[in-house]
This record gives structure tokens, sequence and C-alpha cells, in this order.
């Protein structure tokens, strides 16, 4: 999941993990890549913009858009 604080740290959006939603990559092979996500289990299955297959990233890895 993804929480977006303000500058006092007060929670102003919890964004979930799940399928369908645009997610961002945090760390690993494709830092710095957007994806959609596809599934979500113990890994979360993501295709990658210009990636032909699927990629399976561990949830601390991925940042929900």
């Amino acid at each position: 999941d993804t929480v977006i604080l303000d500058d006092k740290n007060k929670l102003l959006k919890h964004i979930t993990l799940e399928q369908g939603k645009s997610c961002f990559v945090m760390s690993g092979k494709y830092l710095g890549k957007q994806g959609k996500i596809e599934s979500v289990g113990e890994k979360v299955e993501v295709k990658i913009e210009g990636e032909e297959d699927n990629v399976k990233l561990e949830k601390r890895s991925v940042s929900v858009l």
C-alpha cells in the first residue's frame, strides 16, 4: 500500500495495492519503471511498460500511483 502524508505526518490518502492500479518500481532491476499491477499475492506481478513479460516483485519494491 502507499500512504501520502502532509508536512506534519498527518495521513492525507491511503492507496491500496491491488490489481489494475498503476505503480512505480522503487528498487531492483526495474528501478524507476512504471507499470500496471496484474496480480497481488506473496509477490506483486507487474506489467512493466516496454517489457514483453510480466515481472514478479517484492511488495516493498512497488509504490502505487
